[in-house]
């Protein structure tokens, strides 16, 4: 817990010396939500998993994008008979494009990890994810992305859950950023 606190605080600090460059017009700091719509699991052991997140984020220049939040995943748990709760520290990078059509809009590719647990530099408790967005007005976002995760049974008398899914996620993103 002590590293995961250390690791939130240092990002932290890494955001507040990028303030400076706020000041400039393509960057700004973001707030961001998302869930996913549904999800689809691809091998035969995996289990449903869907995912919402919460993220406080930077944009550096026109197109990148980091972001640290929370994220709460929902495993479908056959042995249970419902749903188990896991949860984590997040962090993302996205390449965002706008479109040259219209002034508002376009589609971003971005990456993540989801890091739970009590020892954050285990190998156990994590989940990691690639996908696309379509941004429409700016702010909101369709996504669709393939997501891996590998978390500790809920009870003990269960097996690791490790799931490969395919997810749709609606969010939104609003931005500082000066337009």
């Amino acid at each position: 817990m002590k590293r995961i606190i250390n690791m939130c605080l240092g990002v932290v600090i890494v955001f507040a010396s990028l303030l400076p460059l706020s000041a400039q017009e393509r960057n700004g700091f973001t707030l961001g939500l998302s869930s996913d719509l549904f999800s689809v699991p691809l091998t035969e052991g995996s289990n449903s998993v869907r995912a919402g997140s919460v993220s406080v984020g930077y944009g550096v220049g026109k197109h990148l994008h980091f972001a640290v939040g929370w994220e709460n995943h929902l495993l479908l748990e056959p042995a249970l008979s419902g749903y188990a709760s896991k949860n984590g520290l997040l962090l993302e990078a996205e390449y965002r494009t706008e479109s040259r059509r219209y002034r508002r809009g376009g589609f971003g590719f971005n990456v993540q990890l989801v890091k739970g647990g009590g020892d954050f530099f285990s190998v156990d408790d994590y989940s990691a994810g690639a996908g696309m967005r379509w941004y429409t007005a700016g702010n909101f976002f369709i996504g669709s992305g393939f997501r891996y995760d590998n978390w500790l049974p809920a009870q003990p008398q269960l097996q690791n859950t490790t799931s490969l899914n395919w997810y749709w996620q609606l969010g939104i993103k609003i931005s500082s950023r000066k337009e």
